[in-house]
């Protein structure tokens, strides 16, 4: 006897017919699109990218994207910390010490206008081990966002490669 295909494949037709029915009444015959399946690009922060600290270079102050008070960026004589822009250095393999570094803020050099709190006295040698050094004007930053940045390079060589710099941003509120 010969065996007919002919009611296999229509029986398999009326299945796959009644499966695509099926995953249509599913689905709810929308006319919607189906969600997008891209992903948003993050917007870029008003202050960058974070400094990478180390090295010479321990700390900042204000800290990067922080926003802070117009009066803690005016000088405080007598208080028991600096105030103003503040970078905390160590002094490793910088026999100059203080002539290694370089300030910056708003794209400006302030090293000269700068104050300087030595920090971290060794007890044999009383010889510090780092400072904290300041730039902050008698009436105090200026509100807005604001750019700052520390260098290290060899004072003794005129053209010696920078070895470390670290730049921030922060805002400034009354």
């Amino acid at each position: 006897m010969k065996w007919n295909s002919t009611p296999v494949i229509a029986l398999v037709a009326v299945l796959v017919f009644a499966a695509a029915a099926g995953l249509l009444m599913l689905a709810g015959g929308d006319d919607e699109p189906p969600p997008s399946s891209a992903v948003e690009t993050p917007t870029p922060s008003k202050f960058g990218d974070p400094p990478r600290l180390g090295d010479n270079i321990e700390d900042v102050a204000p800290a990067h994207a922080q926003t802070v008070g117009q009066a803690a960026t005016r000088p405080r004589p007598g208080a028991p910390a600096p105030s103003g822009v503040c970078v905390t250095v160590n002094f490793v393999d910088t026999p100059e010490n203080l002539r290694w570094f370089h300030m910056a803020y708003d794209e400006q050099l302030v090293t000269h206008l700068t104050t300087v709190f030595p920090i971290n006295p060794d007890a044999e040698t009383g010889e510090y081990g780092g400072a904290v050094i300041c730039y902050a004007p008698d009436e105090g930053l200026e509100t807005g966002i604001h750019s700052a940045a520390v260098s290290v390079s060899d004072p003794t060589v005129p053209n010696a490669v920078v070895r470390q710099v670290v730049g921030w941003k922060f805002e400034v509120v009354p």
